[in-house]
C-alpha cells in the first residue's frame, strides 16, 4: 500500500500562547485569547514599512494569521458540532495519554479506564467509518447534522449507497484548514484510494482548552462517549463485503450491532418522462407534463405523505427548486452493430414495438408454457422515435421498483430514455412532486433520495437490454460492479429559492452542502445572466433560471463528455489492476519450480489476461470512435430558438458555452483515450512477454523430461541386457541343476547310490556291462543328462510362449449404471486390485479382477478385466479387457460383448434412462427418481454372485447377505447394500464367511 501526507496547514501562534513544559497543557495567558495584535502603524493610517513588497508580504501573513485566529474563535463560539466531532477524533486518535479520560457513560461505575486499555496505540481513522459515526450520531441525537444518500466506494472497489452527512464531511475539512485534523492519503492495492484523518498537536492542545473553559461542555463530552464507548472499550466499525453492511463493534466483547446507514430511506414521489429536446426526431412525443402535476397532486395528496418516512426529524432545508426536471447521463461500449441488436430486442421490426421487459433472464433450459414473473421484474417500455443503426428513443415505466415491498412509499417512475451509436444513454424525467412537495418547492434533500433511486432504477432498467458482451466489457471497467456505476446528472430548474447571486451559494456551510448532497464536490458557480445560474459538480450540474432548458444541446454534451470522462477514470484503474496482476503472475513465472501447481496456474492467469486485455482493447477503441463524430463548435451548441429568431446566440448561451469549454473538454478526452491505448499496450506487451516466458518453461519441462526418458531408457536398456545375461545364466545353471538329477535319476535306477553296500542284482546285472565297460557309464549319464535338461528348457520356453500372445481391448464408456446394484457385483467377485483416487471432486475407482473360471461360456481361459467407475456420480468411464489368444478362442471383443450382456444388461447395472438426451438443449434429462425406483424391482432375486458361490461349492451367504436374508433380518436392503465398499471390509466378510464354513 503506497500512501502520501496531505497536511498543507500548519502554523503556530506563539504570541496567543504559551506551552507549559510541566504537563503539556495549553495555558491562555491572558482571558480575551483572541486579542490581535495588528501592526503598528501611523496615526495617519499609513504603513511604517519603508518597502512595500516586503509590507505586502507581511500584510498577507497577518491577514491569513487573524483569519485563522477568528475562524477558531468562531469554532469555539458558535461551531459545538465541530467540537463534539474534534473531541471524537480526539477519543480515537490522540497521541496524549495524560489528558481527560472519560469512563463509560452507561456504567454505574465511576471508574475511568485509561485510553491505552481502549485503543491499543494511536493510529489514523479512516474517513469513511468517522462518516458512519457521524450518521449513528445524528440519529441518536448527538449530532444536529442532515445527511442524504451518496454512492461511495467502499472497501474493495465497490459503489454502495449510503446516508452521509455531507455538514459533517464540511466541519471535517474546516479541522483540516485549522490545522486541528491532518490527513493521509492511502492507495490499495487495486487503487482505491481513501483519507486516513488523525488529530493533531495542536488539536489535541484545542481540545483540552475548550474542556477546561467548558466551552466543551461535560454534556456534549458524555453525549459523544455515549455514541464511541461501550462497557469502557472504543466501538470499532466494521464492513461485511458479503452483506455489505456496516456494524458497530467491541471486539473483545463479542459485541456488534448493523448501522441503518446504508438503509436508504424511500420517500414517494411521482415523475413524468422528459427527453432532451435535441435527441428527438419528432417533437409531437412531449408528454403532458401539467397532466404530471395533476397526478402528482392527486397521489401524494391521497398518501398522506407530511412525515415522508426520513429518520432525521430535524431536516433542514436551505434550498428549494421550482418546475425541476433532470437527466442523468451514462456511457457505455456500443457500436452500430449492438445498436441494431439493441432495437431488435426492443422489437421495433415488429407491428407493436415496445411491450413490457424483464430484468430476469430466464434459464437456458426453462420452456415452461407459463411462467411467473412478478410486477417488481417489469418495465414498460414505449419506442417513440429511432434510426434502427444511430439512435432509439423510448418511454419507461417501471411498474414496480424491488424496495416498495418493504415500504409505504408510492413511487410513480416514468422515464425518457435515449440510446445512442456513440454509447451515450440518457434517462431524463419531469419531476412532478415529492413527498409533500408539487411541482414547487421542491427541497434538495428529498431531491437527492430520489436520485439515489434513479440511479439504481436505470442500472435494472437497461440491465437485461444489454449483450453479454457488453456486460463483460461494464464488469472489466467497473470491477464486477457494473450495476452501481456512476452516472452524471443534470438538475435543471425555472427557480432556486432563494434566489442569490452565483458565488453565495459557494459558502462553504449550509447552501453549497445541500448542493454536494445531488452534485458531488462543487467546484464553482457563475452567473449567466441576472436570472440564470450554472453550479459545477463532480457528479453534475444544476442550472436554475426561466427558460434554462433551451441549453440542451451544450448541457447533454457536457454531460456525455463527463460520463466518459468518469468511464475512462474506471477503465485506467482497471489497467493498472491487471499490470499488478501481471506482475503476480511474472513471479509465479520466475518461480515456477518452486511448487508443482504453479505451471497450471501461470497458464489459467494467462488465459484470463488474455481474455482482459482483448476486453480493455476493445474498450479504449469503442471510445475514441464514440468520439469522432461530435461537433463542439458554436454554431452547432446554439439553442435552436435562437437560430430560429435569427440571432446567432445570446449572452447567456455564449457564456455557457464558454464555461463549459467543449472544445477543450474533447481535446482532453481524446489525450486521455490516447494514453489509455498506451497503457493497454503495455499491458499487452507484459502478457506477450509472459507468453514467451511460458513456451521457455515449457520448452525447458520437455528437455527435462526427454532428458528423463533418455536416462529411463538408457537404464532401461542396462536393465533389459543385464535380464538378458541373467536368462542365460539361468538357462546355464538350470542344465547344470538338470545334470545333477540326471545324474541323481540314473544311480537311483541303477543302484549305484548304494555303492558302499553289495546289491547282488546291481553287480550281477549293471556293473559288468555299463559300469566296467570303459565309456558307457559315462556316455549313459550324459545321454540321461540332455534328455533331462531339454526336456526343461522346451517346458519353460513353452510356458512361456503360451503367455505371450495376449489381446487387450480399451474402451471409454463414459454410461451411467446403478451404483447400488454395481456394488452388488463387485462383491461377487474376487478382486486382485481396488485403486481409489479423489480430485476436484470426483472419486474415481478402478478394480481389476479375473472372471470366474467357465470353459464353455469364454472357450478357453478367463479374460482379465478392469473397469475404472465414478461411483459418486454413478458412471462406468472406461475399461480394459485381457484375453490369452492360445488359450482363449474368442476375440477381446467377443468377450467383452459376452460380460457387458450377462452383467451390465441382464442384471440391469447399466441405466440407460439417465442416457437421454433433451433435442434442443443438449442435456442429460434428469431421471433419478425413475432410477431409484427401478433398483428395487429385483426385491426378491437373490444376490447377483450366489450362483457362481454355490458351484464352488461355499453358501450363497458368504459374505453379503443375499437379498432373502437381508429381508428375512427385518433391515432395508438398499441402505445395507448402499453403504460405502472398500476392499478391506469385502476381504474380511469374506474370511468371516469361510471361517463359518
Amino acid at each position: 500500500m503506497t500512501s502520501y501526507v496531505s497536511d498543507p496547514y500548519s502554523y503556530a501562534d506563539d504570541d496567543a500562547y504559551d506551552d507549559d513544559d510541566d504537563d503539556g497543557m495549553i495555558i491562555p495567558t491572558h482571558d480575551d485569547r483572541y486579542d490581535y495584535d495588528y501592526a503598528s502603524s501611523s496615526d495617519d493610517g499609513t504603513k511604517a514599512s519603508s518597502s512595500s513588497s516586503s509590507s505586502d508580504t507581511d500584510d498577507s501573513a497577518r491577514r491569513a494569521k487573524k483569519n485563522r485566529i477568528e475562524r477558531e474563535r468562531e469554532l469555539e463560539r458558535s461551531s459545538p458540532e465541530a467540537l463534539k466531532l474534534l473531541y471524537l477524533m480526539y477519543m480515537y486518535t490522540s497521541d496524549d495519554d495524560d489528558g481527560v479520560v472519560w469512563g463509560d457513560p452507561t456504567s454505574s461505575s465511576t471508574t475511568t479506564t485509561s485510553k491505552k486499555s481502549r485503543r491499543a496505540s494511536p493510529c489514523w481513522f479512516r474517513q469513511l467509518p468517522i462518516l458512519v459515526l457521524i450518521y449513528e450520531g445524528i440519529v441518536r441525537g448527538v449530532f444536529d447534522y442532515d445527511y442524504a444518500p451518496q454512492a461511495v466506494s467502499v472497501y474493495g472497489g465497490a459503489r454502495i449507497y449510503l446516508n452521509i452527512s455531507e455538514e459533517g464531511r464540511d466541519d471535517l475539512d474546516d479541522l483540516r484548514e485549522l490545522d486541528m485534523l491532518k490527513a493521509l492519503k492511502v492507495t490499495s492495492e487495486q487503487y482505491n484510494h481513501a483519507t486516513l484523518l488523525k488529530i493533531t498537536t495542536k488539536g489535541v492542545e484545542f481540545v483540552k482548552r475548550v474542556m477546561a473553559n467548558n466551552v466543551l461542555t461535560a454534556g456534549m463530552r458524555k453525549a459523544v462517549d455515549s455514541l464511541i464507548f461501550e462497557a469502557g472499550s472504543l466501538i470499532q466499525v466494521r464492513y461485511d463485503s458479503a452483506e455489505k453492511k456496516f456494524y458497530l463493534a467491541v471486539p473483545d466483547m463479542n459485541f456488534s450491532i448493523a448501522s441503518t446507514i446504508t438503509d436508504i430511506e424511500e420517500v414517494p414521489y411521482v415523475s413524468s418522462p422528459y427527453i432532451v429536446p435535441c435527441m428527438l426526431a419528432n417533437v409531437a412525443f412531449t408528454p403532458d407534463v401539467a397532466a404530471g402535476h395533476r397526478r402528482a397532486q392527486r397521489i401524494l395528496a391521497s398518501r398522506n405523505t407530511g412525515g415522508r418516512g426520513i429518520r432525521d426529524s430535524h431536516l433542514d432545508q436551505s434550498l428549494a427548486l421550482d418546475d425541476v426536471k433532470l437527466f442523468v447521463t451514462e456511457w457505455v461500449p456500443m457500436g452500430s452493430n449492438e445498436m441494431v441488436s439493441f432495437c431488435t430486442k426492443l422489437g421495433t421490426g415488429e407491428r407493436v414495438p415496445g411491450g413490457m421487459f424483464s430484468e430476469r433472464a430466464l434459464d437456458a433450459d426453462e420452456f415452461d408454457m407459463v411462467v411467473a414473473i412478478g410486477a417488481e421484474h417489469k418495465t414498460k417500455l414505449v419506442v417513440l422515435d429511432l434510426d434502427e443503426t444511430s439512435y432509439v428513443n423510448v418511454e419507461a415505466e417501471l411498474l414496480q421498483t424491488a424496495t416498495q415491498k418493504t415500504t409505504q412509499a408510492t413511487q410513480v417512475e416514468n422515464f425518457g430514455v435515449n440510446f445512442s451509436e456513440t454509447g451515450v444513454i440518457t434517462y431524463g424525467l419531469y419531476v412532478n412532486g415529492i413527498a409533500d412537495r408539487v411541482q414547487k418547492n421542491i427541497s434538495l434533500d428529498l431531491l437527492a433520495r430520489l436520485l439515489s433511486d434513479v440511479y439504481e432504477d436505470t442500472s435494472y432498467l437497461v440491465s437485461n437490454l444489454f449483450s453479454a458482451y457488453q456486460r463483460s466489457m461494464l464488469d472489466m471497467a467497473y470491477k464486477g460492479e457494473a450495476d452501481n456505476r456512476e452516472k452524471f446528472v443534470c438538475i435543471m430548474a425555472d427557480r432556486i429559492t432563494p434566489k442569490l447571486r452565483a458565488e453565495e451559494y459557494m459558502d462553504d456551510e449550509n447552501y453549497e452542502n445541500e448542493l454536494k448532497q445531488v452534485i458531488g464536490a462543487t467546484f464553482n458557480a457563475h452567473d449567466l445572466s441576472g436570472e440564470e445560474i450554472i453550479v459545477f459538480g463532480s457528479q453534475g450540474v444544476i442550472i436554475c433560471g426561466p427558460n434554462s432548458s433551451r441549453h440542451d444541446r451544450m448541457l447533454s454534451m457536457y454531460c456525455a463528455l463527463q460520463a466518459r470522462s468518469s468511464f475512462i477514470k474506471s477503465v485506467f484503474s482497471s489497467c493498472f489492476a491487471l499490470a499488478d496482476e501481471l506482475k503476480r503472475t511474472r513471479a509465479l513465472v520466475d518461480d515456477y519450480q518452486s511448487d508443482p501447481t504453479n505451471v497450471i496456474r501461470i497458464r489459467e492467469r494467462l488465459s484470463s489476461h488474455t481474455s482482459a486485455v482483448t476486453v480493455l482493447y476493445e474498450i479504449q477503441q469503442f471510445i475514441l470512435e464514440s468520439l469522432e463524430s461530435i461537433d463542439p463548435s458554436l454554431e452547432a451548441m446554439m439553442p435552436s430558438s435562437s437560430i430560429k429568431q435569427g440571432a446567432l446566440y445570446d449572452s447567456a448561451a455564449k457564456k455557457l458555452y464558454d464555461l463549459l469549454d467543449l472544445e477543450g473538454t474533447l481535446k482532453r478526452t481524446r489525450r486521455r483515450v490516447i494514453d489509455l491505448q498506451k497503457v493497454v499496450s503495455a499491458c499487452f506487451n507484459d502478457l506477450e512477454a509472459l507468453r514467451d516466458m511460458s513456451q521457455v518453461i515449457g520448452s525447458t519441462r520437455k528437455l527435462q523430461i526427454n532428458q528423463m526418458i533418455e536416462g529411463t531408457t538408457k537404464n532401461l536398456e542396462d536393465a533389459f541386457r543385464a535380464q538378458a545375461r541373467n536368462s542365460t545364466t539361468l538357462e546355464v545353471t538350470q542344465v547344470i541343476l538338470s545334470g545333477s538329477l540326471a545324474f541323481d535319476i540314473l544311480d537311483r535306477l541303477t543302484g549305484q547310490y548304494l555303492s558302499y553296500t553289495e546289491i547282488r542284482w546291481a553287480n550281477e546285472s549293471i556293473q559288468p556291462y555299463l559300469v566296467n565297460e570303459p565309456m558307457v557309464w559315462f556316455t549313459l549319464n550324459v545321454i540321461m543328462w540332455t534328455i533331462l535338461g531339454g526336456g526343461i528348457i522346451y517346458l519353460m520356453r513353452h510356458l512361456a510362449y503360451m503367455n505371450l500372445s495376449v489381446e487387450t481391448k480399451k474402451l471409454l464408456l463414459n454410461k451411467p449404471i446403478h451404483v447400488k446394484r454395481w456394488r452388488r457385483f463387485v462383491a461377487s467377485r474376487n478382486m486382485e486390485s481396488i485403486a481409489c483416487k479423489e480430485e476436484k471432486g470426483e472419486r474415481v475407482t478402478k478394480y481389476g479382477w479375473i472372471e470366474p473360471v467357465n470353459v464353455i461360456k469364454w472357450q478357453g481361459s478367463s479374460p482379465k478385466i478392469e473397469v475404472t467407475c465414478d461411483e459418486r456420480y454413478g458412471y462406468i468411464l472406461s475399461s480394459v479387457i485381457l484375453i490369452n489368444k492360445r488359450t482363449c478362442k474368442l476375440t477381446a471383443d467377443e468377450c467383452w460383448r459376452i460380460f457387458w450382456h450377462d452383467n451390465f444388461e441382464v442384471k440391469n447395472i447399466y441405466d440407460p434412462t439417465r442416457n437421454e438426451f433433451n433435442a434442443e438443449t443438449g442435456k442429460r434429462v434428469d431421471t433419478s427418481a425413475q432410477a431409484s425406483d427401478d433398483e428395487d424391482e429385483d426385491a426378491a432375486a437373490p444376490a447377483f454372485g450366489a450362483s457362481m458361490w454355490q458351484k464352488s461349492g461355499l453358501s450363497s451367504s458368504f459374505s453379503r447377505k443375499s437379498k432373502h436374508d437381508i429381508d428375512d433380518d427385518g433391515s432395508d436392503s438398499d441402505e445395507y447394500i448402499g453403504r460405502d465398499f472398500t476392499y478391506e471390509g469385502f476381504v474380511a466378510e469374506r474370511n468371516d464367511a469361510a471361517s463359518r464354513l
